[in-house]
């Protein structure tokens, strides 16, 4: 019974003594844990706001050009310094149509794409966007047009006129491409 005795009482402290410890560990490894996952969160956080400064540049400088070219298409139509500006930023072209969707008016951008007008349903769409705009430049989500996802910006214009241009997503998609998180890592782009 002695003997028992002193196995139970150096057990006793043994366990005593590692119980500290072992919540110690448990401590710091969480702690650990739970700042690597701050760490994280915030660098992700400070590359979600860069891109989205990206992409909010990239939209105000594509209003720009859009704008310039929709607004002066008349005075200057053989003009290339438009084409050259319309495939900088990826737009297909910009076709003006009248209340009834003929085309008014078409300004060449990126040669790759055909200048199909959209289908009834996506120019249904357009003029309620554009509507809604009150005159000011919009842009839709992404659409397919020609078996292609395309955004499109679109502007009401006098005499219930519409301008439409197919809009590439392709720097979108470079700039997605172009974020790495680690060997495993991918990026997302939602909104």
């Amino acid at each position: 019974p002695v003997l028992s005795l002193r196995v139970m009482v150096f057990a006793t402290m043994v366990l005593m003594a590692c119980l500290p410890i072992a919540a110690f560990y448990k401590w710091v490894e969480r702690t650990s844990f739970e700042k690597e996952i701050a760490l994280v969160d915030e660098s992700h956080l400070i590359i979600a706001k860069n891109l989205s400064a990206a992409f909010s540049r990239y939209v105000r400088d594509a209003k720009s050009v859009f704008g310039l070219a929709v607004q002066n298409a008349g005075w200057f139509p053989e003009f290339d310094g438009y084409t050259a500006a319309l495939a900088n930023f990826n737009f297909c072209h910009i076709v003006v149509v009248d209340e009834a969707g003929r085309v008014i008016q078409l300004i060449e951008g990126d040669n790759d794409h055909s200048t199909d007008l959209p289908g009834p349903e996506i120019m249904a769409e357009l003029r309620g966007i554009a509507a809604e705009a009150g005159g000011d430049i919009a842009v839709s989500g992404i659409r397919q047009h020609n078996g292609k996802a395309h955004f499109f910006m679109v502007q009401q214009l006098e005499g219930n006129r519409l301008a439409i241009a197919p809009w590439s997503p392709a720097y979108v998609v470079q700039m997605q491409k172009s974020i790495a998180f680690g060997e495993l890592g991918h990026s997302m782009v939602v909104d």
